[in-house]
This record gives structure tokens, C-alpha cells and sequence, in this order.
């Protein structure tokens, strides 16, 4: 495809010039050109503002005028002008390219080659510096359009050129801007003096500075060259005020507990670390204590969790008060929290924390309008070995923490060895508890209860017991509050309830005594179970036995919070047709208002009431205690009766029931059928249990 011609625009007042010039483009063979013919400087002007031409050619004499004057009126237009002249002139020639002229001419030389390569070489030009203001032009869009500021300096920091945002950014005035150095706007808090020295910071925190003096965090990417007249740089700047702001609250969140604002466990971990590795250089003790509040999940469960989170943040408080500025304390999860005391001269300087903390607890906390008595049990730990490891010393103020706990809670224990080895010895028996249920090894032992009148055996609480391999048969007190913390009490509690059903059902169908009942205990942990109704109804239709021939026998510290969802599975289970007794009565957190509230069918009272009832108080208790569930329609069953005066003051009083070990311990199911075998056959040789008892007091319940 042919190219488009060379548009040219001729100013020639000589008709013979206008020829010579018109037939020396016609030569050219390589380049067609459309030549437009003009006589005027002011027709010249006109026709180059139209931009329809790629060239002119400019004769430098026009009449009165010359081609410098049409060069000096369209400086501004982008087609490029030769100017051609009659004579060879250095001034003229100098002028000429003063003026703008791509090129210079002498008409005498105008060959074909000539001026096709001048031309070609001027519009190639024109083109290019076209391209390149076009170019400069996007670019300058790019750069005002940039929400950072950019800044270009010379080798000094003096600002040559900047754009708008630049300028809002620090506050400065078209006027102001070349009278500043970047060194005045932005530094490293380094002292930099020279531009090196802030490109070496400029991976760091940086800070930039307004005109009106105020400071605001920065990012700077800074970059130089070598330009013709020396080194430049370029400055993208970037106000980060809202990135750090973010930066921080994420670092705040990662590192710090949401509800107290205390160190959360990761940071308390890395602050001890580094106190320990401080120990190589500054001789002294680190300590660490661990808090832990005592019945915290009481208070959760009486008043709520926002009453529990009003109160781990008071606490907060105190201990943030109770220690010295340069210790850390920290909230480990739920109501556990941990003090680092750094720079200790000597070990009793953390037992003087610890002392403090447990004087900051003894005020009442206020919740909800009342006054609530809270305490903590604390473990210490001190270490003056730097070779000590962080993780080891918070375990051992843990373990320790655990002693304080089983000495009774409200105290200080610190760590010795020996805490070591318990809390080893009961992972070990956690361990083996798990697969005691997976093995078997758990089953139920059974104290007979007795109508006191008649001596009559009227059923059994079922009791957990642990067929241990190595170390024998275990009682509760060895691994029932194990089975709570860890959560194994759901399954136990489930193999002994189906165990008893199951039990009950062999014994009625095997004695015709279709009136024996049995009592599980139902632990907090089984009442907050989802799957707990499930679990009970399974166990009556596995037996086959009638629902209310089961007593599920729960403490009085499920009661503190009755509309919660506790109260609330009570009552389904209660519309099984099962009953329920409140075990211990008496020992809990009393509010006698539950007794009506929720559907209670039966009323143990406690051991302890049972031991003093030769006592006026104790027998005015347990009278009192007698007459009100009798009031209320409970059944009621005397715990713990071990001596025969404990019997007589009872049925005195018209107790209905009982259990003890001047009946029975609890005993293994052989050792039960044997003694409802006697039972049965006193009962068949027509002696009732209590003649039989008269008349030998082991008949009943001896083992053989």
C-alpha cells in the first residue's frame, strides 16, 4: 500500500525560487509531496496553525518581512520549519535555530537529496518531540493523579518539581515548595544529613513534618540517577497514618487479652523469656505467679457471664495495682491470670507480690447491685538460672497453683519438686481413666437404702467405683474430680447409669421385688451435657424398667441459677417420669425458694447433720429439715446413719429413710443379691428385717 505524500507548506515570494524549490521535491523518488504554495508571512502563519501540514519551508526574505517572524509568531505549533535562505549568513544560521528552525538552508545547495533529507530528519523530529511532550503530558497526568506525594530533588534535596498531593500532604505553597529541602519534610529520627543516609532508613519508621509543624508517620521509596546536569531523585511519599494505626491495633489484638487489655499468653510467654536471658547480664531472680480464681464458674452460673466478665476485669485492676511498672501481668484464658516480676534482688520478692495480690482481693467485688466475696489460689515459681526455660517456670507456677488449690484454695504455695511428681502422677491417672471406660474397669457399687420403720431394703444408690489393674479397687475420691475437670465424668456417669438400670431390672425380675429403686448422681458436668435427657431415656427403655423407679440425685449447686439451662433440662427429664432428690441438702449455697421451684421429688439429708442429731442443735435441725420436706411432699432419706441412737432419734422423728454403715457399705453387685436372697428368705419364714435385726444385728447383712 502506497504511503500518504509529505504535506508541505512553501512560503516563496519569487515565483523562479517557488519553481527551483518545487522541482527539486518532485525529484525525490523515494518520497511523494503535496506542496502548498504562500506568498505572505501572515498567509504563512495562518496555514501552519492549521496543523495540516507535516513541513515549511520558509524563504528567509518574504518582502518587508522574513521567515524569522513567522518562526517567532507559531514557536508554539508542533510543525517543524526549515528556513531557506539566499546566501550563506553564521548569524543568520544561528538566529535561525534561535528562532525554533529545525534546519537551515542555502538555496544554492537545494538538490534532490538535500532537502528530501532534511525534510525527512525534521519531521522524524517533530514527531518524536510530538511523542515525547505526549508522553510527558500521561506522565504528568499519572503523577497529579497519585493520591502519594512525589517529589524530584537534585543531589542536595532542594525540590525541583512536585505534584499537588505533595503539597497537601506537608502543607506547602507553590512558593514555599522550592525553598524546601526533602530532608526538611522527611527523616529517619537518625539525625540523616545527607540523602544516602535517608535511603539507607527508608525500610524503617520514618516521619514526615508540615509546614505547621505537626508530624505524621511515613513510607518513603526513594531511587536516584545520574541526569545531564548531575544526580536526581525521586521521593514517593506515602502518609501511613492510618496503616499504623491499623498495624498497631492488630499487633494490640495478637498480643493483648480483648476484655482486660492485658498481655494475653503470648506475650506474657515472651516477656519471660527475654527476662530470663536478661539474667546473663544483671544477676538476680525472675518470677512468675499463677492465678487462678476460686469457684469462678459459681458465679458464671448464679449471675451470668456479663457479671463474670464485669469481674475478671475488676480483677484485672487490682493486680495491675498490686505490681511494680517494669512487671507484666497477664490473662492466660478464662479466669486464670499470670504476674512476671522482673529484676528481682532475690526470691522473696515475688512471695511479696503474691502477698499484695492476696490483700487486693480480700474487698468485695460489687456485681450486678451485690456484693460478692471472690478469692484466688496462687502458684509461685523463681528462677536465678538463665538457663531456666520460659514454658518450664510458667508450669511449674501452674503445678503450684494446683497444690494452693488442693490445700484448700485462697492461699500462696510455691513450686517444689515434689509438685512435679503429683501433677505427673495425675496426667498418668488421667491417662488411665480414659481407658478405664474404654477397658471396662469402671463399674458401680450399690448402699442399700432402708424404710426405717421396717428395715426393708426399698432400694440402692449406685456408687462409682474403679477396678484399677495395678493399683486395686478406687473409690471416687481418687478419681472423680480428675473425671470433672477433664470431662470424663459424662462417660463414667453413662456407664453407671446404664450399669444401675440394667442392675434393677435383673433384681426385681430375680427377688419379685418390683418396688426397689435406684439413685445415680448426676454431676453439673452430665446436667450441662446436650445429649443428657437422651442419654437418661435410653437407659429406662434399655432396661425396661418404669421411669420412676430411677432417682437421679443432683447437689444443691446446680440450683444457684434456676432459670438457666440446667433448670431447664431438670425439668424435661423430670416429664420421663423419673425423680429427682437433692443430695448433700443443707451443705450448698441454700435458697429453700428452689425447693418449690423445680420438680424435686425426694430430699437426702446431708452426713453431717445426721452426725450431731445427739446434739440440741443438730436435733433441732434435722427435725426442722424433716417437717418442711415433709411439708413439701418429699420423700425424705437420712445419709451417714452409722450408730444405732443416730436410728432411734430418726424414726423419733419420722424419717422415712435411710443409708449408712450401720446397714451397709456400698457393695459389689454378688454381694447385694446375697443379702436380698436373706431378705427374702426372712420374708418367707415370715420375720420382717427389723425383728431380724432385733433379734441379730448381722443377720441382715452379713456376708455369708
Amino acid at each position: 500500500m502506497e504511503s500518504p505524500p509529505t504535506r508541505v507548506l512553501l512560503l516563496e515570494d519569487d515565483e523562479d525560487d517557488k519553481f527551483l524549490t518545487s522541482e527539486a521535491l518532485h525529484d525525490v523518488r523515494r518520497t511523494r509531496y503535496e506542496i502548498t504554495w504562500v506568498t505572505t508571512v501572515e498567509r504563512a502563519i495562518a496555514e501552519i496553525r492549521t496543523g495540516e501540514h507535516d513541513v515549511a519551508l520558509l524563504d528567509y526574505r518574504v518582502g518587508a518581512n522574513t521567515g524569522l517572524d513567522v518562526l517567532s509568531a507559531v514557536k508554539d505549533c508542533p510543525v517543524p520549519c526549515i528556513l531557506l535562505t539566499g546566501q550563506r549568513d553564521h548569524e543568520t544560521d544561528v538566529a535561525a535555530m534561535e528562532a525554533g528552525a529545525a534546519d537551515y538552508m542555502v538555496k544554492d545547495d537545494l538538490s534532490s537529496d538535500a532537502i528530501e533529507r532534511s525534510i525527512r530528519y525534521a519531521v522524524e523530529r517533530a514527531n518524536s518531540l510530538r511523542e515525547l511532550r505526549e508522553s510527558e503530558l500521561r506522565f504528568r497526568v499519572v503523577v497529579e493523579s497519585a493520591t502519594d506525594g512525589i517529589i524530584l530533588t537534585d543531589d542536595r534535596g532542594k525540590l525541583l518539581t512536585w505534584n499537588e498531593s505533595a503539597l497537601r500532604l506537608f502543607g506547602l505553597t507553590t512558593a514555599h515548595a522550592p525553598e524546601t529541602g526533602l530532608l526538611e519534610l522527611v527523616s529517619s529520627g537518625q539525625g540523616d544529613r545527607d540523602l544516602l543516609e535517608l535511603l539507607d532508613a527508608a525500610q524503617g519508621d520514618l516521619t514526615g513534618r508540615r509546614a505547621d509543624g505537626s508530624s505524621f508517620p511515613v513510607s518513603l521509596s526513594l531511587s536516584n540517577w545520574e541526569g545531564v546536569h548531575g544526580r536526581l531523585w525521586s521521593a514517593i511519599i506515602r502518609d501511613v497514618t492510618t496503616q499504623k494505626s491499623m498495624e498497631d491495633r492488630l499487633v494490640r489484638q495478637a498480643f493483648h487479652d480483648p476484655l482486660t487489655g492485658l498481655a494475653n499468653r503470648a506475650l506474657f510467654a515472651n516477656r519471660v523469656a527475654h527476662a530470663i536471658v536478661r539474667l546473663q547480664r544483671r544477676p538476680g531472680a525472675v518470677g512468675v505467679l499463677f492465678l487462678d480464681l476460686d469457684d469462678f464458674k459459681r458465679i458464671n452460673d448464679s449471675m451470668g457471664h456479663a457479671a463474670g466478665d464485669d469481674l475478671l476485669t475488676a480483677v484485672s485492676e487490682r493486680l495491675a495495682n498490686c505490681v511494680r511498672n517494669n512487671d507484666t501481668v497477664a490473662r492466660l484464658g478464662g479466669d486464670e491470670f499470670a504476674v512476671l516480676v522482673e529484676d528481682a534482688e532475690d526470691p522473696k520478692t515475688a512471695m511479696v507480690v503474691a502477698g499484695r495480690i492476696m490483700r487486693a482481693m480480700q474487698p468485695s467485688f460489687h456485681l450486678q447491685n451485690q456484693e460478692v466475696e471472690v478469692s484466688c489460689s496462687v502458684g509461685v515459681a523463681v528462677t536465678i538460672n538463665d538457663t531456666t526455660r520460659g514454658p518450664d517456670l510458667l508450669r511449674d507456677a501452674d503445678v503450684a497453683m494446683y497444690a494452693a488449690k488442693a490445700r484448700g484454695k485462697n492461699c500462696v504455695e510455691v513450686f517444689e519438686d515434689r509438685m512435679h511428681t503429683a501433677i505427673m502422677d495425675r496426667v498418668s491417672l488421667e491417662s488411665d481413666l480414659r481407658r478405664a471406660v474404654e477397658r471396662g474397669e469402671i463399674v458401680a457399687h450399690y448402699q442399700p437404702i432402708l424404710n426405717l420403720h421396717s428395715g426393708d431394703i426399698v432400694g440402692f444408690e449406685a456408687l462409682a467405683r474403679w477396678e484399677h489393674p495395678e493399683r486395686g479397687l478406687l473409690g471416687p475420691a481418687s478419681f472423680i474430680d480428675v473425671a470433672e475437670a477433664n470431662g470424663m465424668i459424662v462417660a463414667i456417669g453413662k456407664v453407671i447409669l446404664d450399669s444401675a438400670c440394667a442392675q434393677l431390672r435383673e433384681w426385681r425380675s430375680q427377688f419379685g421385688s418390683q418396688n426397689l429403686t435406684v439413685s445415680v448422681n448426676l454431676s453439673n458436668r452430665q446436667i450441662e451435657d446436650d445429649a443428657i435427657v437422651d442419654t437418661i431415656q435410653d437407659a429406662i427403655v434399655g432396661s425396661g424398667i418404669p421411669p420412676d423407679a430411677l432417682v437421679l440425685e443432683i447437689t444443691e449447686s446446680l440450683m444457684l441459677n434456676r432459670a438457666g439451662p440446667s433448670a431447664d433440662r431438670l425439668k424435661k427429664i423430670a416429664e420421663t417420669g423419673v425423680r429427682i432428690a437433692i443430695d448433700d441438702f443443707g451443705t450448698g449455697y441454700s435458697s429453700l425458694s428452689y425447693l418449690q421451684d423445680l420438680p424435686l421429688s425426694v430430699l437426702k439429708v446431708d452426713r453431717a447433720f445426721i452426725s450431731r442429731i445427739d446434739e440440741a442443735k443438730g436435733r433441732a435441725l434435722v427435725e426442722a429439715i424433716l417437717a418442711m420436706s415433709k411439708s413439701l411432699g418429699l420423700s425424705t432419706i437420712a445419709e451417714g446413719v452409722e450408730s444405732s441412737d443416730q436410728l432411734a432419734a430418726l424414726n423419733t422423728f419420722g424419717c422415712s429413710y435411710g443409708q449408712g454403715y450401720l446397714f451397709a457399705k456400698p457393695l459389689a453387685a454378688p454381694e447385694v443379691e446375697r443379702i436380698l436372697n436373706r431378705q427374702a428368705r426372712l420374708a418367707t419364714e415370715g420375720i420382717d428385717a427389723e425383728h431380724a435385726r432385733e433379734a441379730d444385728p448381722d443377720r441382715l447383712f452379713q456376708s455369708k
